[in-house]
Formats: structure tokens, sequence, C-alpha cells
């Protein structure tokens, strides 16, 4: 679907124009508008109970992605495209956060004042500690 590149000011200029008398045709072309913008009407279903239902499900399932939510609006049965339910997923803003890396537990470190290679590859390695 291409984006408008007309500002809805100029829109509703056309509009009020044409509905106090002013032909179509010549509100259009002192905007440098295309005639059929003026009139076009959106016929695509908002899906608010869809909306509604898909923020309730991630606010009561924090840590469910639109995937998960997807599968669960299935076993409700919402008959409901997966990029439908991400779409809608973005535009209410529900996106996940990012996972916080991880502390590394494994890992140890020599803190002896007395280093030397054999003594560090003792203390990794694990031999000959007690």
């Amino acid at each position: 679907m291409k984006k408008c590149h007309y500002t809805a000011e100029q829109v509703a200029f056309a509009l009020k124009q044409a509905e106090s008398g002013t032909q179509i045709p010549v509100v259009c072309q002192v905007l440098c508008l295309q005639r059929s913008s003026c009139r076009y009407r959106s016929v695509a279903d908002e899906q608010a109970a869809l909306r509604i239902r898909l923020r309730d499900l991630a606010s009561s399932r924090v840590s469910y992605g639109y995937r998960r939510l997807h599968i669960l609006l299935q076993r409700e049965g919402w008959q409901v495209n997966h990029k439908r339910v991400y779409r809608h997923y973005r535009k209410e803003g529900l996106q996940k956060r990012p996972k916080q890396p991880r502390a590394l537990d494994g890992l140890r470190f020599i803190t002896s004042s007395s280093w030397n290679r054999s003594s560090h590859w003792r203390a990794v390695s694990g031999a000959g500690m007690a």
C-alpha cells in the first residue's frame, strides 16, 4: 500500500472547498492533488476486538512474544494470520524487551599476587586443588 505524501491539512482543505461548492477538479489542481486522493476512504477493518484481546493476553503473559500469543489466539478460536498478529503487536507497542546478558559464573580468577604459569594452569584446570 502506497503512503500518501499529502498532509491531512491539504486533504481536509480540499474537501472543505469541495463541500462549499468549488468543483473538485479545480481544488485538486490548485493544491496539486490527485482527484482520487481527495475522495479516498479506507475500507480496512480496524479489528478493535482482536487488538483488545491481544493486549489483554500480552499483559497477563508478559514473557510471551507474538508467536506464542498467536497460538493462544488460535486456541481461543480466532481465525487470524500470524502476520496480522505481528502487525497489531507492533502497533500496540507490545514488543518484548531484549534480554540482559547473564553473568558468567563459571570463570575463576586468580587473585594471588605470586603468579606464574604453572600455578595459573593448576588454578584454572582445577588440578592440584584441595
